[in-house]
């Protein structure tokens, strides 16, 4: 019984520690957020810059660099179409690819019918009997 207590009362920590890493740790956007928009040294040392891009690196898998360098060169209009698409999750980069092929292509259409000009109407004569 005292070794299900001692086993409850570690399992609370872990939980509690995985609650507060999930509130309170940047997210992958974020923190390629942060790498890309570092600014050189300013006052550190080279080795303090790396200790600070290692931190924000963090130790899982890095593929998410790969990602948010693809989406900072789109227009945000494909950015936005693709946050919810199901190759972001899985990492398919060339599925990730065409569905932004397809989502300029379509914003491009859309963007050309929207700059065309409109034929104004011209007001129906009244009848004349």
């Amino acid at each position: 019984m005292g070794l299900l207590r001692q086993s409850l009362r570690a399992n609370k920590y872990g939980v509690l520690k995985d609650s507060l890493l999930r509130i309170y740790q940047l997210s992958e956007e974020e923190r390629a957020d942060h790498l890309f928009s570092l600014n050189g040294l300013g006052d550190s040392k080279p080795s303090e810059l790396m200790e600070n891009m290692l931190a924000l690196l963090g130790t899982g898998d890095t593929s998410f660099l790969f990602t948010h360098l693809f989406l900072r060169q789109l227009p945000p209009v494909v950015r936005t179409a693709l946050a919810s698409s199901e190759y972001l999750r899985s990492k398919d980069y060339r599925a990730l690819a065409e569905e932004a092929d397809k989502i300029l292509l379509a914003s491009r259409v859309h963007g050309i019918h929207s700059m065309m000009p409109t034929i104004p109407r011209m007001p129906a004569e009244p009848c004349q009997n």
